[in-house]
């Protein structure tokens, strides 16, 4: 039996027989469930325009030979689906950059990254804020200047 709880977290009830020492006591005990992570549609930044990373490798540290540009076509029915430079390269994984501090001094009109990210966001009256891009959804993107990818949010993927 699944079961859910007031954060949304799903839970499978156990039943279970004690059988140490003969006590043959039945019990029930709650096993929770770990949700299949979400893919992150990275879709939004082919509009945005963001810098990405683009890498052979779906660990970016371990690719030597990763590339930086702007996202402009995403092919899933190809080995290599991520194009960038306007289709002069394609690599196999890509994300926005980390670590690195994308810039608009008038602000973001909209959100620039899909959802599932954490960043770090600084907005016109100085103010620094710790966050992720689910939480910050509804809010405006007007008043941030900078931002910078830190992460990627639990349950999610590329």
């Amino acid at each position: 039996m699944k079961l859910s709880d007031e954060k949304g977290n799903e839970y499978e009830f156990e039943i279970a027989e004690e059988t140490a020492w003969g006590s043959g006591v039945t019990y029930g005990k709650l096993k929770p469930i770990k949700p299949k992570p979400k893919k992150i549609d990275m879709s939004v930044c082919i509009e945005s325009g963001i810098d990405c990373e683009f890498s052979e490798y779906h660990d970016f540290r371990r690719d030597t030979n990763s590339s930086v540009g702007k996202l402009s076509l995403i092919d899933m029915d190809s080995k290599y689906p991520f194009e960038f430079d306007n289709g002069d390269n394609c690599k196999e994984h890509c994300r926005p950059r980390f670590n690195h501090i994308h810039a608009s001094p008038t602000g973001f009109v909209e959100m620039p990254l899909p959802e599932g990210f954490e960043i770090k966001a600084w907005y016109r009256d100085d103010e620094i804020d710790v966050l992720t891009t689910t939480m910050y959804n509804d809010m405006s993107w007007g008043t941030v200047i900078m931002f910078q990818v830190t992460g990627i949010q639990e349950n999610y993927t590329l």
